[in-house]
């Protein structure tokens, strides 16, 4: 099955459903030793976010622009959940470690990130488990 571009955004959007009044947009220092997120706006005074549409979509499939989404829905749903992992970070070395593949992709990568879709809008209970969040092993 060929997907045409619009087809592509459409899927997209389905998987990484979001707010649309505001996303995050990377920045990186000119000397490269700096990097941060930040929400995007539409003017100098940084008082109105920009807003999601699909040209920044776009934008961000063809690599000409790193975007991130907001999950978490202004009524606390969401659609999914999304966790990066620093290899750099002692605690999540032993993730990095339990996946195991032949061509050692994992030895060559500093951060990888696990997505889980919800099939219905899930109210998310954000208060004290960001903070201490619960310890586990896989």
């Amino acid at each position: 099955m060929t997907l045409n571009p619009q087809d592509k955004i459409n899927l997209f959007k389905t998987l990484f459903a979001g707010r649309t009044d505001v996303f995050a947009q990377h920045w990186i220092s000119w000397d490269r030793k700096k990097q941060s997120w930040f929400p995007a706006h539409t003017d100098r005074t940084n008082s109105v976010y920009a807003s999601l549409t699909d040209n920044i979509f776009e934008d961000h499939l063809r690599g000409n622009r790193t975007i991130g989404v907001y999950p978490l829905l202004t009524n606390n749903t969401s659609w999914f959940m999304a966790a990066d992992f620093d290899k750099k970070n002692k605690s999540c070395q032993d993730i990095f470690k339990s996946f195991r593949r032949p061509d050692n992709w994992l030895a060559r990568a500093s951060i990888f990130h696990i997505w889980i879709h919800f099939s219905r809008f899930t109210r998310l209970l954000l208060k004290e488990n960001l903070r201490n969040p619960p310890k586990t092993t896989l």
